[in-house]
Formats: structure tokens, sequence, C-alpha cells
């Protein structure tokens, strides 16, 4: 695997579970160590047979080369340890974004409900 890239799903792993958790919140909880232990083996154990077939169809040899010597400086830690964290920050700012469009949306609608409906 790209160093740096497990550093990255180490940091990413907890946010998974707890996203994980939060769609399966009617699985018991003995049951759901059931499952996040699954997924510890598939993501840990079993990285190289989940990630290269990705890596391969964006990325040469040459260049997976080159994002691993990246990873080794002091920035390219900082991108593998961040990158989660960013995309779930990203990701809640989109979220919440979302839901104010969708409220404007909403309210829009509304008034253009009672203007029809005053004509």
């Amino acid at each position: 695997m790209v160093s740096g890239g497990r550093k990255a799903l180490e940091t990413s792993y907890p946010l998974l579970m707890e996203s994980l958790k939060k769609m399966c919140y009617y699985v018991p909880d003995e049951i759901m160590k059931q499952i996040e232990e699954k997924f510890r083996t598939i993501f840990f154990d079993n990285i190289n047979e989940l990630y290269v077939p990705v890596y391969k169809k964006y990325y040469t040899l040459e260049e997976l080369k080159a994002f691993a010597d990246f990873f080794e400086t002091p920035l390219g830690k900082k991108v593998a340890a961040t990158t989660p964290l960013l995309t779930k920050d990203l990701f809640e700012a989109g979220q919440e974004a979302s839901k104010n469009i969708i409220k404007e949306v909403l309210k829009d609608l509304n008034l253009d409900e009672k203007e029809s409906s005053e004509k």
C-alpha cells in the first residue's frame, strides 16, 4: 500500500465506524462489535486486495512510487493524517449547506403557493 495510505486509513477508520453505527442504529451492540471486527479484518489485514485494484485504475507504477515518496515528506505525512478529518469536515459542511438550501427552497415554495392561491 502507498506509504501514508495506512496512516490515512487508521485515521479514517473510527470515522467509518461512527458512520456505520449511525446507519445501523437498530443493530444490537453485540452484533455491531462482530461487524466492526469483520471490517477491521477487511480494512487492515486485506488492505492490498481492497486498494491495489483501485490505485491501479488511476495511477501507473511510476506515479505510485512518486506518490509514496511524497508521503515520506513532512507535508505528505500531514496530508495522510489530516485527509480523513478534512474529508469529514467538508462532508459535514456540504450537509449543512444542503440543509440550508432545502429550507430556502421550501420557504420559497410556500411563498409561491400562497401567492398562487391569492390570485
